[in-house]
């Protein structure tokens, strides 16, 4: 059996093609690898193809399963399974029977029509091989290992665990490895034991017998390069840290645990909106693929360098790892805390509240009071003299003040959620927070707008027939009661007595006068000039249930002449996580908190009517 240009391909057109398929025996033959170079975050990784690399004994033992998509979780994705495994020349082949469940079926009738081609090997690996660049072998604990991805990583002792159809490899070749929290990657061993050493000579280097060395001797030019590039001058060191991958490592785990804690509501994550998060999200998001099948439980025991195998673990077993995760240095407290987050401001950016139809967003950058600027309060222009004078213009004082306010509650995610790896049931708890979150902004804002707040500009509430902007008899909105209030808002002027001249563009009521307004503004072709609707297209109807009685409001474009405001802390537009104490008997208490503030700076954008 011929096997050559096998690359690329799992079912190749000679030894492993199509023509091994065996309807009445259900089986067909594949490529499980090559040992074809894959391209980790760590370095260069290769699988040794050799009767004394693979370890089979599973094949014999338990059995080796065929898996959809290397998903380990549920019966349901087992699809079949290896009833011989060989090799031929450098490859390893595999002859596959599938199930006769409808899982199964379908799987072999895409193979059977051409439609699935791709074949992925997942193992554990028990044994390592490192070499540089030029071909030389390196010890961890003896030798310099440059962390920078120059390295490659030959698995010379690994075994099979499962197979799996997949729709898209992760790479030309198809050799993916089904990441299950029992194969740490090899870069985490030698760069543990690096470190080690490293803490050892630091404490031996501060200890009386041994002079301190002073901090010059730090390379402060590759301090200043990145705080990730830290060489160390110590003669009596000769170990250099290029590199520390546990940075990206952290980075790609906190967005595949982001991602299925989303996806488990069917929500398809694309990373954060703003430009910074977006570029992050881009830059992480391949690596992020080797963690997408991880569970909690194997996230936990990766971050703190747990060897075992995970998926046989016991109940007890997995507390322990969360316990040992949590209350450790390692990185997975904050890879949850920001999946919490993200998740978190994923479900909180779905919606948009009524209230910022109606006002516009400012910048706080502390807790303390923020003077606001009107609209019109920039002075007029004037006339230049004959001598190229210019005069001193007015400009009005900017005297209302708005800041924000500190929120905050705590919640519970228990043990069960994490053990029982419940993705679902986290996702419920966030999308309820970020609902809630934007009910409480939404009634907060009501509270303020309700209560007709005072201006200190001129001790004045923001409705009061002293502005104009204020029915004297409340009516329903009809076309004549809709035209007083453009009237007024028209009328409105600038410091310097100019007309603001803005246009009308909203009308606000709520469910009182809610049909009424949307028959105001709803576009109709009339028979006679005197049926036509004035307001059809020019007033965007709006309606809140926080607006419980008949009034009802006329507005400009917030943006033109804002008279309402909202914003956030700088830094945090929207509500954010934080693991508030360590993990115990009731699992991991959050804090949730949320900073946000609301205020009215003017009254000249808005008009009011009682109603009737």
């Amino acid at each position: 059996m011929k096997l050559n240009n096998l690359e690329g391909r799992r079912f190749a057109q000679s030894g492993a093609a199509p023509r091994t398929f065996n309807a009445e025996r259900r089986t067909v033959d594949v490529v499980l690898s090559k040992g074809s170079a894959v391209q980790r975050s760590y370095g260069t990784e290769r699988l040794r193809i050799a009767p004394d690399a693979v370890d089979l004994s599973r094949l014999e033992s338990a059995g080796i399963p065929l898996l959809d998509s290397h998903a380990q979780r549920g019966i349901s994705n087992a699809i079949g399974r290896f009833v011989r495994i060989w090799f031929e020349g450098d490859t390893l082949l595999g002859r596959v029977q599938f199930n006769e469940t409808p899982q199964g079926e379908a799987a072999l009738g895409m193979i059977e029509r051409g439609e699935i081609s791709a074949v992925s090997v997942g193992y554990i690996v028990s044994s390592w091989e490192i070499t540089d660049a030029k071909g030389r072998v390196l010890d961890p604990d003896d030798d310099r290992i440059p962390l920078d991805g120059s390295l490659t990583f030959e698995a010379t002792r690994w075994q099979v665990l499962e197979g799996s159809l997949v729709s898209v490899p992760a790479d030309p070749q198809a050799v993916v490895r089904s990441i299950d929290g029992t194969s740490t990657p090899p870069a985490f061993g030698p760069l543990a034991r690096m470190e080690a050493r490293q803490r050892m000579i630091d404490a031996q280097a501060s200890s009386p017998s041994v002079a301190r060395q002073p901090r010059s001797h730090i390379n402060p030019a590759a301090r200043a390069e990145s705080p990730q590039h830290i060489t160390q001058e110590k003669p009596m060191s000769r170990i250099q840290i290029v590199r520390d991958e546990r940075d990206g490592v952290a980075d790609a785990m906190q967005i595949a645990l982001t991602t299925r804690i989303l996806a488990s509501s069917s929500f398809d994550y694309q990373g954060p909106k703003d430009r910074y998060g977006k570029a992050h999200f881009e830059q992480h998001k391949e690596q992020a693929r080797q963690y997408m099948d991880l569970s909690l439980v194997e996230m936990a025991a990766a971050s703190i360098g747990y060897r075992g195998h995970t998926f046989s673990m016991s109940t007890v077993d997995k507390l322990r790892v969360f316990e040992r995760a949590f209350n450790s240095t390692s990185d997975f407290p904050s890879i949850f805390s920001n999946a919490l987050n993200k998740s978190l401001l994923a479900r909180y950016s779905l919606v948009t509240p009524t209230y910022r139809e109606l006002a516009v967003e400012r910048p706080f950058k502390d807790f303390r009071p923020h003077p606001q600027v009107r609209a019109g309060d920039f002075p007029q222009l004037q006339e230049v003299q004959q001598n190229g004078e210019l005069r001193s213009g007015t400009s009005g004082d900017a005297s209302e003040n708005v800041s924000i306010t500190p929120y905050g509650v705590i919640f519970t995610i228990s043990r069960q959620m994490l053990v029982n790896d419940d993705l679902g049931a986290i996702d419920q708890i966030l999308g309820s927070a970020g609902e809630t979150v934007l009910v409480f902004e939404n009634d907060t804002f009501f509270k303020m707008f309700n209560s007709n707040p005072v201006l200190l500009t001129d001790s004045t509430a923001v409705f009061a027939s002293g502005h104009g902007n204020l029915a004297g008899t409340g009516a329903a909105p009809s076309v004549s009661t809709v035209s007083d209030a453009r009237q007024a808002l028209r009328g409105m002027k600038s410091l310097s007595g100019n007309f603001l001249n803005v246009p009308p563009a909203l009308i606000i009521a709520g469910p009182a006068q809610e049909t009424v307004i949307d028959q105001l503004v709803a576009s109709i072709t009339p028979t006679l000039v005197g049926s036509v609707n004035p307001y059809a297209g020019k007033l965007r109807a709006i309606s809140d249930a926080n607006i419980s009685d008949t009034s009802w409001y006329v507005a400009t474009e917030p943006s033109r002449v804002p008279c309402f405001i909202y914003g956030f802390l700088n830094g945090a537009n929207g509500p954010r996580t934080t693991i508030h104490s360590p993990f115990g008997l009731q699992g991991v208490k959050v804090s949730l908190e949320h900073d946000f503030g609301v205020g009215a700076i003017d009254y000249r954008g808005f008009y009011k009517n009682a109603g009737a």
